[in-house]
């Protein structure tokens, strides 16, 4: 499958590029699932070459360009940064035992767990395995099988009842966020890391770029403040802390992102674009 780009200075979301391109970024290979497996950037090359060989690259309103390869030198203190890095993600897989080969679905399930069977214990109920597992599926991945009605049946002790229907009655999707908070940080800080280390961006000027994104979120922020909608200024809370714990205006750069292939899958790190990409559009509901 095919990627193609088009910038636009007039259409501009967050990043400024000041010029019109039609962006090769080269095909992309799916397994029978549907999931990304490798990426190949070499047909794209080759396609925008033979273009520019009949010089048809340079169009009335955009020019096509070939796919854009970013120049990520060596870290100085690689070492230092990496232990850093490695030391959180330890810190967050130690909390529940957790592997290298676990996932965040794992990390919501081990929490839950945890967290009901202590409650188990507080109210003086040893909560069976198959309620432990019904109750974490219905928290950890909102899987309402489980209803109410059978389980004021299964559960005879009143205050743990009682618990779990006060439980059940919190914002669990706002619960979930607010439990990977610290795994969204560490990717969120990474990814800012990476992209301050980038030598060249797509943007025609990027410290100009960079200046006039800082200035639009300055702008974007007082404006949402401004709000008297509880859930807007919620969400503006959150993108603030996620800016705020992976170095602020500063960690700013005129770039989405950076994508690369692993093992033969196909990622993307975004750093500071995420949070500021959701604050700038928070604007269309104040």
């Amino acid at each position: 499958m095919g990627s193609l780009e088009v910038i636009y200075p007039k259409t501009a979301n967050v990043i400024p590029y000041d010029k019109s391109l039609l962006q090769f970024h080269g095909t992309i290979e799916y397994d029978s699932a549907g999931s990304p497996i490798g990426e190949d950037r070499g047909s794209a090359r080759v396609l925008a070459g033979m273009i520019k060989q009949i010089n048809q690259d340079v169009q009335k309103a955009f020019k096509i360009e070939k796919p854009f390869i970013s120049k990520l030198p060596q870290v100085k203190d690689f070492s230092k940064r990496q232990s850093y890095f490695l030391g959180k993600l330890n810190k967050l897989q130690n909390e529940f035992n957790l592997k290298g080969n676990n996932t965040l679905s794992d990390y919501h399930q081990a929490y839950w767990m945890e967290y009901i069977y202590n409650a188990g214990k507080q109210f003086k109920y040893n909560v069976p395995n198959n309620i432990l597992v019904k109750l974490t599926r219905r928290w950890a991945f909102l899987d309402k099988s489980y209803k109410i009605p059978q389980i004021r049946k299964d559960i005879k002790n009143e205050k743990f009842l009682n618990w779990i229907l006060k439980t059940d009655k919190m914002d669990l999707k706002g619960l979930q966020k607010k439990h990977i908070r610290d795994w969204e940080v560490l990717f969120f800080e990474l990814g800012a890391e990476i992209l301050k280390n980038l030598s060249d961006f797509i943007a025609a000027n990027p410290d100009k770029a960079a200046q006039q994104i800082r200035k639009d979120l300055v702008k974007a922020v007082s404006k949402v403040k401004t709000s008297k909608d509880p859930k807007v200024l919620n969400t503006l809370k959150t993108q603030l802390d996620r800016l705020k714990a992976i170095g602020g205006l500063k960690s700013v750069v005129p770039s989405e992102g950076i994508t690369f292939v692993f093992k033969g899958k196909l990622y993307k790190y975004t750093g500071a674009f995420a949070p500021a990409n959701q604050i700038l559009g928070m604007l269309k509901f104040v």
